[in-house]
């Protein structure tokens, strides 16, 4: 077999690493649909050519055999050479040149569990022959017994430093064993020695995308397209690379030409699909994939994608056969379902989109997101013991998650329990002291708690931040005069008229506490003002 592969090698369309910043998590919050990066399939190790056939080295009672068996293993006719072999061991038995040819065809054949028998056999009988520890190794990296073959490699090459077969296989298992920095050295110096060879180029391709280094993406792509002007790999690199740098012209100019080359191609429709839909060219996203799903009818993603296009078009119910076809297709999948409930909340169909959250999550108990989510759903719907269960889950998972925090706090006030609201709240505010959200409500808390002591100083905070609100002043306001504090409540009106001029009612009680405070002239000024903003109130509130 080659030393890497002859044709080229699978990066398998995008490594979703490398674009993973373009595709957050689901949301907690109602956005849209994200489309979908494509999960990346195994990838064989690629093991080095067969050894130098070994001569043995007795005289063989049948040279006609070994001579068969010799041009049948050098002309690819594996299954015939693996039986001439074994009928050769069964004259010479216990002959480790022989055995280890005949590991040579199992490796050739695939059945790497019986040549790695036959290996370590070989190394029983003959624990000198290097090439059959190194083929050993190969045939683990087959089996995906990565460290055993890292360690064999990294013995052989202590003892044999230029073996070039040991450093080829101590890359491809760095690369399987997910330790890209060093996978990259190690194929780097490879690539010294041979700086044309596509098929090193390729798998430095793979590993710049575990890397997510995009630039070394680009380079090695580029490199790999130059040697190789039809490669699907190198193409298939510059398309991540292009959406990882947000480049989508260039991906879609990439992608289009992998159309061109391979029009029967399901990675080169989808690749065209999502770089088209991320420059926002739903027209041309939706076709591609069309033609990606007619291509591979097995795979979802193309669905989900297209479901997201669809609902970005406002095709609703089109969008919604998509998703439920793919859920048809995988009735556990976090996106089918995670897509239908979004749908559903769109239509206003809360529980439905509940029904959907609760599947994902008894599926994938992982995605918290979707926890906090389905607290949020139920808190829409006001079940208000729902949400409190739900929220103090998420809480369970992370104490630090200040937004479960406050809509728990929400929830027990809805709910008639406001010293647990208040609580919640603070325990939020001891986590982070200037968390708007946490000091909004706090402060509402505090107004209709008419707790006049605390209030005026979380909307200080609040004030201080750039989040009062002209309502929070107001309501201020009518708790400092409710305590005869009339100079902060005149104070409070005043900020909250300069927030919103023409807000009638604050104008209305500034004039009332002016007055009282003695201030006759200011106050029928206020008032002007209060009839010029709202002639019909002021009228009202005035005529008796």
């Amino acid at each position: 077999m080659p030393e890497f592969a002859t044709a080229d090698r699978w990066l398998w369309v995008i490594d979703e690493k490398l674009v993973a910043a373009l595709f957050a998590d689901q949301p907690a919050s109602l956005d849209a649909p994200h489309p979908l990066p494509p999960k990346p399939e195994p990838r064989a190790p690629q093991p080095p050519p067969p050894a130098q056939l070994v001569t043995p080295q007795e005289d063989l009672e049948t040279p006609r055999l070994w001579a068969a068996a010799t041009a049948q293993f050098e002309s690819r006719q594996d299954e015939a050479a693996l039986e001439t072999y074994r009928a050769l061991l069964a004259k010479n038995p216990g002959n480790p040149d022989i055995t280890y040819n005949i590991a040579l065809c199992l490796r050739q054949l695939g059945r790497y569990n019986e040549a790695t028998l036959a290996f370590e056999t070989v190394i029983r009988l003959n624990p000198e022959l290097d090439a059959a520890r190194v083929g050993l190794a190969w045939c683990l990296l087959h089996l995906r017994r990565a460290e055993r073959a890292l360690a064999m490699f990294d013995q052989q090459m202590e003892e044999t430093p230029g073996d070039s077969c040991a450093a080829r296989g101590r890359a491809q298992a760095l690369e399987l064993l997910r330790q890209p920095e060093a996978a990259a050295l190690a194929y780097r110096a490879l690539l010294m020695e041979d700086p044309d060879n596509p098929d090193i180029l390729a798998n430095l391709i793979a590993v710049s995308a575990q890397r997510e280094d995009a630039a070394e993406l680009r380079r090695y792509s580029a490199d790999l397209l130059h040697l190789r002007p039809r490669s699907r790999q190198a193409l298939a690199g510059l398309v991540s690379a292009d959406l990882a740098t947000g480049d989508y012209e260039a991906g879609i100019r990439h992608a289009s030409e992998f159309v061109r080359i391979e029009p029967k191609s399901y990675e080169a429709w989808f690749n065209l699909g999502l770089a088209s839909q991320l420059s926002n060219r739903l027209d041309e996203a939706e076709k591609a994939y069309r033609e990606a799903s007619g291509l591979d009818g097995a795979r979802i993603d193309p669905l989900l994608n297209l479901g997201s296009v669809l609902m970005e078009r406002g095709r609703i119910a089109e969008a919604q056969a998509c998703f439920d076809r793919a859920l048809a297709q995988d009735p556990q999948n976090s996106d089918a379902l995670w897509n239908l409930a979004l749908l559903a909340e769109r239509q206003g169909d809360l529980a439905r989109a509940e029904t959907y959250t609760q599947r994902l999550l008894d599926g994938h108990a992982e995605k918290i997101e979707a926890l906090f989510h389905l607290g949020y759903l139920r808190f829409l719907q006001r079940n208000w013991a729902g949400s409190i269960e739900t929220f103090q889950a998420c809480l369970g998972q992370r104490r630090d998650w200040l937004d479960a925090r406050v809509y728990l706090a929400l929830a027990f006030q809805n709910s008639g329990n406001p010293a647990s609201a208040v609580a919640q709240l603070d325990q939020a505010l001891q986590h982070d002291p200037i968390f708007v959200p946490a000091l909004e409500c706090r402060l509402a808390l505090a107004l209709a708690a008419h707790d006049f002591t605390v209030a005026p100083e979380l909307e200080a905070q609040l004030a201080d931040l750039g989040h009062s609100s002209p309502e929070f002043c107001y309501n201020l306001g009518i708790l400092q005069v409710e305590a005869n504090q009339l100079d902060a409540a005149s104070q409070s009106y005043r900020r909250a008229v300069g927030k919103r001029p023409a807000f009638a009612e604050a104008l209305i009680n500034l004039g009332h506490t002016l007055k009282t405070l003695g201030k006759h002239d200011e106050a029928i000024e206020i008032w002007q003002n209060a009839v010029s903003a709202r002639p019909d109130l002021a009228h009202e509130y005035f005529q008796g």
